[in-house]
């Protein structure tokens, strides 16, 4: 499975989301499987028709309305984080700063993917991996356990974008690799996320390396609630990762969906237990064959 990603933001953010997407269209490795839409502040129905301006060719279409979303800029050239204005504040904290933007993940060349409730949903068994987006706290529960090892967090709302242009609401999605596919690397950490990083690099399977795409799913109470500036756990992330230029994508989380224990690199599917988790952060990094 390949991935690629990038954020925009500001007011042209939609408009760039279609050039961006008619880009990606063309230059992903075919077929493109799934497209999963982390998105702030933006209206999903525009955000829906920004999409299907852009002629993306894609079966899987999941729209996800978040506390705060992180993404590569491709005009800054860097990562960034935005969070929604105020959020964090019920905590006692300073909150998000606010802002409005997309980051678009394309999934490539083997991904798989499902969309409805958890609990009576049936995985394939040739799943190593998978990024879960719930917007439900109890929907995780006793699916938490299942394998494959998962990577994610909790949305506000989800959507699946039909061919008919209708957005239908569903309380869960994921998007996997197969077994012997390239590997993914998944932890789940509460501490410095370049300590984290640095970590689950050394810890990458002989014969690939880093491609430089990493998912990252924070609880809203870090970013900006913890550091008092934003961009920090990017930021750590792209100075850590020396030989592949990171490219993050995620949103931040209210319950971060992971590993209870395990950090390490995965390409087979197995008894790796997950749960849902609260003031951490899940890593995921994806790799190519060296």
């Amino acid at each position: 499975m390949r991935v690629h990603s990038f954020l925009t933001q500001g007011p042209s953010a939609l408009s760039t989301l279609t050039t961006q997407l008619t880009q990606a269209s063309s230059s992903a490795p075919p077929p493109i499987e799934a497209l999963a839409l982390f998105h702030l502040g933006l209206p999903r129905t525009e955000v829906a028709s920004a999409v299907r301006a852009s002629g993306i060719s894609c079966p899987n279409i999941y729209l996800a309305d978040s506390y705060g979303i992180l993404g590569y800029d491709e005009s800054l050239g860097r990562n960034v984080e935005l969070m929604e204005k105020g959020r964090g504040q019920e905590y006692g904290f300073a909150g998000g700063s606010g802002g409005e933007g997309c980051v678009a993940v394309v999934f490539s060349s083997g991904a798989v993917t499902g969309h409805g409730n958890p609990a009576t949903m049936m995985y394939p068994t040739d799943v190593a991996s998978m990024m879960v987006i719930e917007d439900t706290d109890l929907s995780f529960t006793g699916a938490s356990t299942i394998p494959p090892v998962h990577y994610g967090g909790v949305s506000k709302k989800n959507y699946f974008l039909g061919e008919n242009d209708e957005l239908e609401r569903t309380p869960y999605f994921w998007i996997g690799s197969k077994e012997n596919d390239l590997p993914v690397g998944i932890s789940t950490f509460t501490g410095e996320a370049g300590d984290a990083c640095a970590s689950l690099m050394g810890k990458v399977s002989n014969g690939y390396v880093l491609s430089g795409d990493v998912g990252l799913f924070p609880c809203y109470t870090r970013g900006v609630n913890q550091y008092g500036e934003e961009d920090v756990e990017t930021s750590a992330i792209a100075k850590t990762m020396t030989k592949a230029k990171a490219r993050v994508y995620g949103m931040f989380a209210h319950g971060e969906l992971g590993p209870s224990q395990f950090a390490g690199f995965v390409d087979k599917a197995g008894e790796i237990p997950c749960e849902k988790h609260s003031m951490t952060s899940i890593l995921s990094m994806h790799t190519m064959k060296s």
